[in-house]
């Protein structure tokens, strides 16, 4: 696959110039706002990437709770339970576009569309421009409620992870697939294609690496690919450094992995 030029391989340089943590009024009004959002701190952290253009679109989960389960609306449409509805609207004051993807039972990971229950997930796009939000949420639409298959790279390109890591985990599925067809054809081939021959695995890290704070946090991960994990590593590092500036609160929480 070819390198393409377009891909938003690391955030906006602004973000790291000398005195681009200086905050106006508003930025620190809305960053406030992110930081009481209902979701979880890796959540609040990849809508501040969002939101400050170091991201150009995330998914968050909202788990469901009973609270939730007994107000109004709950037959089908979680998105019209009232905290779910609050939530988006809060979202799309920010300036961000909001769509929704699916409610997910976590155990079987597949779409509900009634009989909703606690610890489901109701997950949502979120992106800056309602072009990418849709993307992901079509990408999504197709992991959990359709036969067609995920476009990783599609997929990927709009979350904006590194075109190496995204290209190796996609190139580490269409060698499963590959191999699945060739054995409905009888086709001798070797042993069946293992994700450490793609993604690097954690433990191959170097210790004093992984055990670095921008790894160790939740904020933002991905699969890093085989060959260029260390410059994948940068991104991971500056989206980290990036929430580390703008919000210390949403870093620590991260950081605690609360």
């Amino acid at each position: 696959m070819g390198h393409d030029e377009n891909w938003m391989a690391t955030p906006p340089e602004n973000l790291f110039a000398e005195g681009s943590n200086e905050l106006n009024t508003v930025e620190r009004e809305t960053i406030h706002k992110i930081e009481n959002l209902p979701i979880t701190a890796a959540d609040q952290a990849s809508i501040l990437l969002v939101w400050s253009g170091a991201k150009p679109a995330t998914i968050i989960d909202y788990q469901l709770t009973e609270k939730d389960l007994n107000q109004e609306y709950t037959d089908s449409d979680s998105t019209r339970m009232p905290k779910i509805s609050k939530l988006m609207a809060e979202i799309e004051y920010l300036d961000l576009f909001v769509s929704y993807i699916a409610t997910i039972d976590l155990k079987t990971g597949l779409a509900l569309n009634n009989h909703l229950k606690a610890g489901d997930s109701v997950q949502f796009a979120i992106a800056k421009d309602e072009a990418t939000a849709k993307i992901v949420q079509e990408e999504q639409t197709n992991r959990f409620m359709t036969d067609k298959p995920v476009d990783n790279v599609r997929l990927g390109k709009a979350l904006g992870y590194p075109e190496t890591a995204v290209k190796a985990y996609q190139a580490y599925e269409d060698a499963q697939k590959q191999y699945r067809d060739n054995l409905k054809r009888h086709i001798r081939q070797g042993p069946f294609p293992q994700q450490s021959d793609y993604i690097m695995d954690r433990s191959e890290i170097p210790e004093q690496i992984r055990e670095s704070p921008f790894l160790i946090n939740s904020i933002s991960s991905f699969a890093f690919s085989k060959s260029h994990w260390q410059e994948e590593l940068e991104l991971k590092k500056a989206w980290s450094d990036t929430v580390e500036r703008m919000s210390p609160n949403i870093y620590h929480a991260c950081l605690n992995r609360k």
